[in-house]
């Protein structure tokens, strides 16, 4: 079973809150979000987190399957109804990595924006279509040009050399940016958190549609506020699953979620 159908009837259990089939998915231990447990203490974990939840559905809006089948990322979007909350029915985006073993989940790492929502939002936004490429690229073109990409905003090259890797407009999330409007967004994050640095921790490649899913991970001090959080003096670390659309070599549409929540948490100690 290849990771794609291992994804869609893992999310086609929990909604249908079929424990037995979830648990057939599941290596007999599993990395979830660094935490190693056995697939029962998972199970009975998603358990007692969705005891109160109904009418789940659960829709894979992007899948990003890498050239080697064993893993993969995703964009999925989720809507429930809720007994004990308010509004009653709420939708959030999921970017998930998943590897898989003989056929079987072996690890997840996922990040919401559950806890972010606008209360009255009730609908996400669906992904635009792949784009058309006319220039063909390698798995290991893909990932050296995204390597540079991410070197030359560590170096604050961009200014010379954001072209290289970006198209003329670039939309970030619900926002579409002219190359430097993109660059000083990322800029900006520079002066917020003093000794800003990107780290790579694992990339997933798509080279026939030309996408990357990137696990990142960033450490610096923050000195002024940042997404409404305000500095301590404390050093922080924190994560972002950013997903990234090319066309013929080159960023046009950027998905990102950042864990805000290992953010706070990083700082206040």
């Amino acid at each position: 079973m290849n990771s794609k159908v291992v994804l869609q009837q893992w999310l086609d259990a929990q909604c249908a809150r079929d424990w037995e089939l979830g648990t057939s998915l599941l290596s007999a231990h599993v990395v979830i979000n660094g935490q190693e447990l056995s697939a029962s203490e998972y199970i009975h974990h998603l358990q007692s987190l969705t005891a109160n939840t109904v009418n789940w559905t659960a829709s894979i809006d992007l899948l990003i399957q890498d050239d080697d089948d064993a893993k993969l990322a995703a964009r999925v979007t989720h809507s429930t109804s809720s007994d004990d909350v308010v509004p009653p029915r709420t939708s959030w985006v999921e970017h998930l990595f998943l590897w898989t073993s003989r056929g079987k989940m072996s690890k997840l790492i996922s990040l919401n924006d559950r806890q972010y929502l606008n209360e009255q939002a009730t609908t996400v936004a669906s992904t635009p279509a792949a784009s058309q490429n006319t220039v063909n690229e390698s798995k290991n073109s893909l990932g050296s040009l995204y390597t540079e990409y991410i070197d030359t905003i560590n170096t604050l090259t961009m200014g010379d050399n954001l072209d290289k890797y970006c198209h003329p407009v670039v939309t970030h999330n619900d926002h579409t940016y002219s190359i430097d409007e993109y660059r000083m967004m990322i800029e900006s994050s520079f002066d917020d958190i003093k000794g800003l640095r990107f780290a790579i921790n694992d990339f997933v490649i798509d080279s026939k549609s030309q996408y990357i899913g990137a696990l990142l991970a960033f450490t610096g001090t923050p000195v002024k506020a940042f997404r409404g959080i305000l500095p301590t003096g404390r050093d922080v670390q924190f994560s972002e699953h950013a997903f990234y659309r090319l066309r013929d070599g080159k960023i046009e549409q950027v998905w990102s979620l950042l864990d805000l929540e290992s953010f706070k948490r990083s700082i206040t100690g």
